[in-house]
């Protein structure tokens, strides 16, 4: 009997030890399936703590033989100018006006995900370490909480080539622009499908013009002797909080600030409004500036 026992227990034993290893053949199946999907995929995807450091990432895989970062942060990853020059990702002071830090910072206070935060940034050529080449590039990302902390796994992808058609385009339909009967607004952004989101919604009321650095917005509504019809100047969040150049704006010129706060804000001529606001509730809001 004890003999029967013990068989039917080595059975079993067998039988569970062989389901283990078929279920551990198939998790390797699925992580080499999920490995070979991310690694060949056209952009970057990074998985970030809130201290900024790069836990999981297929940048390297996708650029073969590029030396690894050290410090292993986001910026240095990435290659930023600043970032390396400084020696670490944010111990530079201007790292302090960062759109990409900026934004990925108020996404794990918030606890919310980035949607397609376009950024232009200086980095180092990973093949020519001492060229330095400009690139757009277009940021999204969803927080996690993997094993009770907080994580982001971000998306970046290079859209240089497509920016610069647009920026043709754009500019292109900008001839009227010098004409000060048509009423205007000035959008400074570097996301240009919000710039043509809120064009298209406003395109009966006034013409919106892109610019995406404070020398563009500058060169329009810069001082008391430039003025092209320019009604309003909207800076979204990572824009404002880049460049601080409400100052130097044409004082008659109303400014507003869509940024990370929960209520309308007004001193003088500056208004600042949650950047969560729907771009129909904008509209609204912008239409007393264009009777």
């Amino acid at each position: 009997m004890i003999v029967y026992i013990l068989i039917i227990a080595l059975l079993m034993l067998v039988g569970i030890v062989a389901w283990m290893e078929m279920r551990a053949y198939r998790l390797r199946s699925e992580v080499d399936k999920m490995n070979t999907l991310v690694n060949n995929i056209n952009s970057y995807a990074f998985l970030i703590n809130d201290k900024f450091e790069v836990e999981e990432t297929n940048y390297y895989a996708l650029n073969p033989g590029f030396k690894k970062a050290q410090p292993n942060l986001l910026g240095n990853v990435l290659r930023c100018k600043v970032g390396c020059d400084s020696g670490s990702c944010g111990s530079d002071m201007s790292c302090k006006n960062c759109p990409v830090r900026f934004v990925i910072s108020k996404a794990f206070d918030r606890r919310e995900d980035i949607h397609d935060l376009e950024v232009g940034m200086e980095i180092y050529d990973g093949h020519k370490p001492k060229c330095v080449e400009d690139v757009d590039l277009c940021v999204g990302g969803r927080y996690i909480n993997k094993d009770g902390k907080p994580r982001m796994v971000l998306n970046v992808k290079n859209v240089s080539e497509s920016k610069r058609l647009l920026r043709r385009y754009i500019d292109q339909n900008l001839k009227a622009e010098v004409d000060p009967s048509i009423p205007k607004l000035l959008f400074a952004t570097q996301n240009v499908a919000r710039y043509n989101e809120l064009r298209e919604l406003m395109i009966d009321r006034c013409r919106v013009v892109y610019a995406e650095t404070s020398e563009q917005v500058l060169n329009r509504v810069g001082g008391t002797n430039k003025d092209f019809g320019y009604s309003v100047v909207l800076l979204d969040a990572s824009f404002a909080h880049s460049h601080h150049i409400v100052d130097e704006i044409n004082p008659h010129i109303v400014v507003i600030k869509l940024m990370p706060v929960n209520e309308i804000q007004t001193e003088g001529r500056l208004i600042t409004l949650p950047d969560s606001v729907k771009f129909t509730e904008l509209k609204n809001k912008l239409m007393s500036y264009f009777e």
